[in-house]
């Protein structure tokens, strides 16, 4: 069964290789004076257009000798292929008993699916030949691969999907990318982002008519996001164009935050200018974090300037993201949002610097914003030495916040008559603000937190409550 997902083939092409097709792999030239000497001679990595057209008209035995000699020296991955690509086109047998058991045995089953793929199907034995005849058929004879399909073996189905897209010349993306969901995988990376840049709207309209089929109403994301930023890269006017036209939603901010990406890319001050000029302050808490995230490395001061601005027209909630909605009317939090993304960029560089920026008291009635909290639990557990030495120059509802994971974490490292000091501290209501101290300290120590309780300056019906809470806890 697939994932879903068209998985990436290895291919025996290096990054020093180019961009060769198979097509450009088989030139047709005239016949070459070279002889197998003179081509031996010759620089495979400078000089491939020579021996390709020496190849070309090569019969096997003269391959077979250029392989020879060629196997042992300087080699070029290019140059390596066309060889097997040629050999397996005149003697197919002879060239790939030729290299069994050796590491360039894929690449002849790989070649030699380019110019019979039924035979080198039929042929191959062992795993390491089918997975690469498999994937030569892919990248090679896409339409033989979309007639015989089922004769492929069902565990290397996938293999053949992903490389089938390997090399799309000649290939119409709507009929590849409809074979490939058929056959149960989403999405074709490359391909998908060049039919985007050579015609966007018929890319769009395939999405449209291609709609997810899980219960996940989020499942067809990935490739909208991909013809967005595709379509924002190449045609930036056309996503101008159709994001004013596109109504308030979650499509028309995805268009919006690309071409704010290109804006930023081209003119950091007008992206900065816009962002503050944007009146929704979480679209624009999104935009300043990317830019603060943009100039972290090369001026954190002006990271941490934008991160107060974010802060400070966002107290209650700083880690807005992208979320799951539910029929059922849950949700689900997925993907960390850039203003979030930068203050714990800051927070790793300078933890007080970020606590200080963010020690802003909520709206009445509300708690500290969720960021502040993780930040303060962080610190406390990493060091809570240093953690205390802050806290105490905060006040309020900060100090309270602080106080609580102070205390707990004291508690936890069995200090609990500093950990009772952060509860007093913490400005809670005294008939709870003990209750977490109490609760580790009977369990560690029963005697002695019963010694405090006592001795405390709580008032009895306090006391009791705490008794009756303890007693409740034990087994």
């Amino acid at each position: 069964m697939f994932d879903g997902h068209l998985a990436t083939a290895p291919s025996h092409r290096s990054a020093d290789s180019g961009n060769l097709s198979p097509a450009d792999m088989l030139p047709s030239a005239p016949r070459s004076s070279d002889t197998v000497e003179s081509m031996l001679e010759a620089n495979p990595k400078s000089e491939y257009a020579r021996i390709a057209g020496r190849l070309a008209t090569a019969g096997a035995e003269e391959i077979a000798a250029y392989w020879a000699g060629y196997k042992g020296g300087a080699r070029e991955e290019p140059v390596t292929e066309l060889i097997f690509i040629q050999w397996t086109r005149r003697d197919p047998n002879a060239a790939t008993a030729a290299v069994t058991g050796t590491e360039d045995e894929g690449t002849a089953w790989w070649a030699w699916s380019a110019s019979d793929p039924a035979a080198a199907l039929a042929a191959a034995q062992t795993p390491l030949q089918k997975q690469q005849a498999v994937r030569g058929i892919g990248e090679f004879q896409p339409d033989w691969l979309r007639v015989h399909f089922q004769e492929i073996p069902e565990e290397l189905r996938e293999s053949a999907l992903a490389a089938m897209v390997e090399w799309t010349a000649g290939q119409d993306p709507r009929d590849t990318l409809d074979f490939l969901r058929q056959n149960g995988m989403n999405g074709a990376g490359d391909l998908f982002d060049r039919w985007v840049g050579q015609d966007p709207w018929a890319a769009l309209d395939w999405l449209k008519e291609n709609p997810a089929t899980s219960n996940d109403p989020f499942a067809n994301q990935p490739d909208f996001d991909r013809w967005i930023t595709t379509i924002a890269r190449e045609r930036p006017e056309d996503l101008e164009c159709l994001a004013a036209q596109t109504p308030p939603g979650a499509d028309k901010r995805a268009m919006d935050a690309a071409l704010f990406d290109r804006l930023l890319k081209d003119d950091p001050a007008a992206a900065l200018e816009k962002a503050r000029a944007t009146e929704a302050p979480l679209v624009a808490a999104q935009m300043l974090g990317k830019i603060g995230l943009k100039t972290l490395a090369t001026d954190p001061d002006q990271a941490f300037a934008i991160a107060a601005e974010i802060v400070a027209a966002n107290r209650d909630d700083t880690g807005i993201g992208r979320r799951l909605a539910y029929p059922d009317g849950s949700s689900q939090h997925y993907v960390q949002s850039d203003s979030a993304n930068l203050l714990n960029a800051l927070y790793d560089r300078d933890r007080a610097r970020t606590l200080d920026l963010m020690a802003i008291a909520p709206t009445e009635g509300k708690s500290m914003s969720q960021t502040f909290d993780n930040f303060a639990k962080k610190w406390a557990d990493d060091d809570v030495a240093g953690f205390s030495e802050w806290a105490r120059q905060q006040s309020g509802m900060v100090l309270q916040n602080s106080a609580t994971h102070i205390g707990f974490q004291l508690a936890q490292q069995g200090r609990y008559p500093e950990a009772v000091e952060w509860a007093d501290a913490s400005g809670l209501d005294p008939d709870r603000a003990y209750s977490g101290v109490l609760y580790l300290w009977s369990d560690a120590d029963p005697q002695a937190a019963a010694t405090w309780l006592e001795s405390s300056n709580l008032t009895e019906p306090q006391k009791a409550s705490y008794r009756k809470r303890l007693n409740k806890s034990r087994p």
